[in-house]
């Protein structure tokens, strides 16, 4: 257990720690603190389609401020998150400070980029994202790639880890990431109802953004379900996924030790005991190889880590001792 996070007695609970990730008075410090990044960048669709599939996903790239520096971090957000997020603008902006390019990617269906496929995301499209990274990498060469993910972006970059050539990316760091879709579910549904609540809210918001650019989508049909997100995610799975079952498509998504063993380059996995959405309890149950280092901290709660009234975040300090 790190014992070098102790925030203020007021800051340690774990749904402040969660809550205040992305919500209220922390979005106006993260867009401050990311106000020259976000100035310098540019806006960038991706063609990241295979066999004749055209995928596009969006993103906005910072060159570093350091013409000797020749690292570039990418960043990927939470799910119904976006580049825009304040845990992510704020982690980018430590990134930025010590000279690294940065380049901050939507998945399919996440910020605004909607309109740039019509089939929907699900969080088995593997190799969209990892043709992104490779395409990425080659518009914008630096000599070391490093990936960054939050919650279900962190699923992302571990199963990246195992997918992509060592010579693509260096290191992967993942922040409170996804380990066990099914369990997490279970844990969503169980818990505390804001949550629940708040996915399912968001979800039901980017549907209905795509249904305002494809009018004839058959999303309409999702909509028109209401209950929790395993129902929800039953319909969805057998419309929208090629998988049979919503049990299939959770173990598409889930990292396994199999994966483990399979890693290309060094993985550092930053979680909180006292997250109340991704549980330390499926981490805990993996068997980690050696090119995996777990910092584990008592507070923190999901994507939080907030250090004090300016909102300042150990794990931004983290991403620079481990990348920088």
């Amino acid at each position: 257990m790190a014992d070098d996070f102790l925030p203020p007695a007021w800051l340690r609970h774990a749904h402040i720690q969660t809550l205040l990730a992305s919500m209220g008075p922390r979005r106006v410090f993260a867009r401050h603190r990311a106000k020259e990044l976000r100035d310098k960048s540019e806006l960038a669709i991706i063609e990241s389609g295979s066999n004749n599939e055209s995928v596009q996903l969006l993103g906005a790239y910072s060159p570093s401020r350091k013409a000797a520096n020749d690292q570039l971090t990418i960043f990927i957000h939470g799910w119904e998150g976006s580049i825009e997020s304040s845990y992510l603008l704020s982690a980018a902006a430590s990134m930025y400070e010590v000279g690294h390019s940065i380049f901050r990617l939507n998945l399919r269906d996440h910020g605004e980029s909607h309109q740039l496929n019509k089939a929907l995301f699900h969080s088995a499209r593997l190799d969209e994202v990892a043709n992104a990274i490779r395409q990425i990498s080659s518009s914008y060469p630096h000599g070391k790639v490093n990936l960054v993910g939050f919650s279900l972006g962190g699923n992302f970059c571990m199963r990246l880890a195992c997918h992509l050539a060592p010579e693509t990316i260096k290191r992967v760091a993942v922040i409170s990431p996804l380990i066990d879709p099914a369990r997490t579910t279970d844990d969503l549904e169980q818990g505390l109802w804001l949550y629940h609540f708040y996915f399912i809210r968001k979800w039901r918001k980017s549907l209905k953004k795509k249904l305002a650019i494809f009018p004839d989508h058959s999303c309409q049909i999702l909509l028109s379900k209401r209950g929790s997100l395993s129902s929800m995610n039953t319909l969805f799975v057998a419309e929208h996924t090629p998988f049979d079952s919503r049990e299939d498509y959770y173990l598409s998504y889930k990292i396994e030790n199999d994966q483990l063993r399979n890693l290309s380059c060094p993985v550092d996995v930053l979680v909180a005991e006292d997250d109340p959405i991704v549980k330390t309890q499926w981490l805990d149950q993996l068997e980690f190889s050696s090119r995996v280092n777990i910092k584990k901290t008592a507070h923190g709660g999901h994507c939080g880590f907030i250090k004090d009234c300016r909102f300042n975040c150990f794990a931004d300090q983290w991403l620079v001792d481990k990348l920088a």
